[in-house]
């Protein structure tokens, strides 16, 4: 079941399950799966006006959906928490890295299953297999002894982004002193709102390892930087 998060920015994520979710480890996050469980969180939300209505968070939650007309009040509680709960099932969960590990394991394991094993030969035509064992293990030796040299070329922080590709832009972007604000991620790469901050939590912090700040500039915009 699609499970959706609330960040410390009031900003709202997807995932395809709570494990992934919890998986991505947002500071301050909050759950929800139904429009029900978002009623409850939002029991404990500071009111603000008549009836809620003007209650900043439910309307940066709004706001900060892809695809919506920014407000900045609404009737009444329960038809804001209504629109934020319509307007999120528009947002993509993140592939999952779940069913794309067992395939390729299954993949790895599916030779060994099915290799049907050699008859066994008569007499002395079973010497010449000894060479050919020697031959396989010096290759096998000759790419493990390889395999330091591709490991010198990564660096700290994971697996370095291709050069030209969308994941270099947006770190070049990110890595400059003043950072990159949502707004210009989005420019660069043509990925939506929702889709930029899944990359930011999902690819960066939980799986290159990288220190991201997230802050509102001067402009009051949504900004990301990379701490080296």
């Amino acid at each position: 079941m699609t499970t959706f998060t609330i960040d410390c920015d009031n900003d709202i994520l997807a995932f395809a399950s709570l494990q992934e979710a919890q998986a991505a480890d947002i500071a301050g996050a909050e759950y929800f799966s139904s429009e029900e469980e978002l009623e409850q969180l939002a029991a404990s939300w500071p009111v603000a006006g008549a009836r809620g209505r003007g209650s900043s968070k439910l309307m940066e939650l709004w706001n900060s959906l892809p695809g919506v007309t920014p407000v900045k009040k609404f009737k009444d509680r329960t038809t804001a928490l209504a629109r934020i709960w319509k307007a999120a099932q528009a947002l993509t969960p993140p592939a999952s890295t779940t069913e794309a590990t067992v395939g390729a394991q299954t993949r790895q394991d599916a030779p060994k299953g099915g290799r049907t094993p050699k008859k066994a030969t008569k007499g002395g035509k079973r010497a010449p297999a000894a060479p050919k064992a020697k031959r396989s293990r010096k290759k096998a030796n000759s790419a493990k002894k390889a395999v330091p040299a591709r490991k010198g070329g990564k660096k700290a922080g994971g697996k370095e982004a291709r050069e030209g590709s969308k994941k270099a832009e947006v770190l070049e972007l990110m890595r400059r002193s003043k950072g990159a604000t949502l707004a210009e991620i989005m420019k660069a790469t043509g990925w939506l709102a929702h889709t930029v901050r899944g990359f930011v939590s999902g690819t960066l912090i939980k799986k290159q390892g990288l220190k991201v700040e997230s802050f509102r500039s001067d402009a009051k915009e949504r900004t990301y930087r990379v701490s080296e």
